[in-house]
């Protein structure tokens, strides 16, 4: 195997077993999905495959429709720098957080699926 390959299979591994994990903990502890799914994206950024997929995400609009409605979630982070109740901004954002474990796994799917 040279480097590349493995490399790439490394992080194709780490990013079935998070899914696993994530498929197991979600009936069984729900406060550990956000962190899994945070270690999914951290994956696909490490991984660097993301700058040849983005453009070939950007083109279909079923994917493309994921990552937008998953950056609302980020704007929702973003305005927390303006509230002044901080403590219902991060218990609302906390609420909203099911959204992430539900679309942030599909974008490296979308990803990993793509040559």
């Amino acid at each position: 195997m040279t480097k590349t390959k493995t490399r790439r299979y490394y992080h194709e591994r780490i990013f079935y077993l998070l899914t696993l994990c994530i498929a197991f903990f979600i009936p069984v502890y729900d406060k550990l999905l956000p962190w899994l799914v945070s270690l999914l994206v951290l994956n696909w950024l490490v991984e660097g495959r993301y700058v040849k997929t983005i453009p070939r995400l950007l083109r279909e609009k079923r994917r493309l429709r994921v990552i937008s409605f998953a950056l609302i979630y980020l704007l929702y982070l973003v305005g927390m720098l303006y509230s002044s109740n901080l403590d219902y901004g991060w218990f609302d954002l906390e609420v909203k957080a099911p959204l992430l474990d539900c679309l942030l796994p599909q974008v490296p799917l979308c990803c990993s699926i793509l040559p």
